[in-house]
């Protein structure tokens, strides 16, 4: 057909993209097992660069819980949530890099991160684990990829 606008084609990623990267995604779809398999049981780290204390913490993570539930993954049932917060020093907290080595020893299916210093924390620490990060900077600039 004339003039017919050829189908897309997929776009390669850069060959930089090889590398290891901070993923915006994690866990496959809808939580439900197949007929006759048992539910996967998953572990989530949760790697804060604030204190529990801070009431945007709390938000933040409630909110990814909320996410998480509406999609079929419940704390306690099919979900275990590894909690990971920085302790406060001179008032600042300090940087999770320790924090984030913990949740690596303890095997983790993905972590979730969020803020400048925790994603760099878990970019430099966890190798292996998909790293889900909600950020509120340029990941790629920051060469979180």
């Amino acid at each position: 057909m004339a003039g017919a606008t050829p189908p897309a084609r997929p776009i390669s990623p850069p060959a930089s993209a090889s590398r290891r990267r901070v993923s915006s995604a994690g866990l496959p779809g809808p939580a439900q097992p197949a007929a006759g398999h048992p539910a996967k049981h998953y572990r989530i780290g949760i790697l804060s660069n604030s204190p529990k204390s801070y009431p945007v913490v709390n938000q933040l993570i409630g909110q990814f819980r909320d996410g998480l539930r509406a999609l079929g993954y419940v704390a306690g049932r099919n979900v275990e949530f590894l909690y990971r917060y920085p302790a406060v020093m001179a008032g600042r907290p300090a940087k999770p890099i320790a924090l984030a080595k913990e949740l690596v020893a303890l095997r983790p299916d993905v972590v979730f991160t969020f803020g400048p210093p925790a994603v760099e924390s878990a970019h430099k620490a966890i190798h292996g684990i998909p790293v889900v990060a909600a950020v509120g900077f340029e990941a790629v600039v920051s060469d979180f990829r």
